[in-house]
Parts: C-alpha cells; structure tokens; sequence
C-alpha cells in the first residue's frame, strides 16, 4: 500500500513539473521564458494578445492573470524581485525580494571588515 501511494505521489509530481516547464502559448504563438501574455483591455478595442519579457527592477506588474492566463497590462516580475506596492497611488512595481538586499549589504560589510582587519595585520 505504502509503496502505490509513494508512486502516485511521483507520477503527481512528474505531471505538475512537466506543466510548469511548457512555454505560455499567446494569441497563438508560444512565448520565449521568462515571459508572459499580456492583453491590453483598456481603451478603444482590445488588442491581441502578445508576449512581453517579465518585469524587470521598478516596471509595473500584475501579480495575478485572469481565468486564461493572460495579464491585462504587465507581466509579473522576473525572478528575484517581488510586485510591491510602491508610491502614491500605490502602484506596483517589481522591487527586490525582501532580504535580499539586506543579505548582500551585510556580506559585502562583512567581507570589507575582512579586508581592513587583514590590511592592518600586514601593516602591524
């Protein structure tokens, strides 16, 4: 028994990762990774779907598509950042993950304390 759930368990996760890594097919046409279909909705008409890269440091982005998997203005934002509400109106905007930055500031604090300890005992 334990063993045909540890299978089903598999099989179930082999099917979601594979679902994950297929390319976003976009107004007929399948999009590069690392991006999104996007659909303006807004203004006279709508526009056909079209594939945009996803959000780089401070664009605009969505977070969530609608029921097809198409954004209405912006992508999501690439890896490493987050859409954080930002400003006045509070407009979201892809910003870094929080921690992140915090991380890479201490280390580079830590590694140039390292550096004038080391200076100071060569010099010593």
């Amino acid at each position: 028994m334990k063993f045909a759930v540890a299978i089903a368990f598999t099989l179930l996760v082999c099917v979601f990762a594979q679902e994950e890594e297929e390319p976003v097919t976009c107004g007929g046409k399948q999009c590069k990774p690392n991006s999104c279909c996007v659909q303006n909705s807004h203004g006279k008409g709508k526009d056909s779907p079209r594939c945009h890269p996803l959000g780089k440091l401070n664009n605009p982005c969505e977070v969530e598509p609608n029921e097809n998997g198409i954004y209405s203005q912006h992508c999501p934002c690439g890896e490493g950042l987050s859409c954080t509400k930002v400003g006045e109106p509070n407009k979201l905007r892809c910003q870094e993950e929080s921690g992140k930055s915090d991380k890479s500031k201490e280390s580079q604090g830590s590694d140039e304390s390292e550096e004038s300890e080391g200076s100071k005992e060569s010099s010593g």
